[in-house]
């Protein structure tokens, strides 16, 4: 990626959701981990399974709306 011009990275960023796009994102975040500072990589760890719980958080608050719309669609 870093030898592609602008244009060319401007194109990868919008085609959202696929692998080009999801591998730019990824490689900028693992270009932080850094051999002296294992602290970095732990950080990442840390931050991916907090993102995932939250992440989780909201889609079960969302089945639940659902649910309490589709009892008012059912009644």
């Amino acid at each position: 990626m870093y030898d592609l011009t602008y244009t060319e990275k401007l194109k990868l960023m919008t085609d959202f959701g696929s692998v080009a796009y999801y591998k730019a994102q990824l490689d900028d975040i693992l270009g932080d981990i850094q051999h002296d500072n294992p602290a970095y990589a732990d950080n990442l760890v840390a931050a991916l399974k907090l993102s995932i719980a939250e992440w989780r958080e909201y889609y079960a608050k969302q089945v639940q709306e659902l649910d309490r719309m589709s009892l008012q669609i059912n009644d």
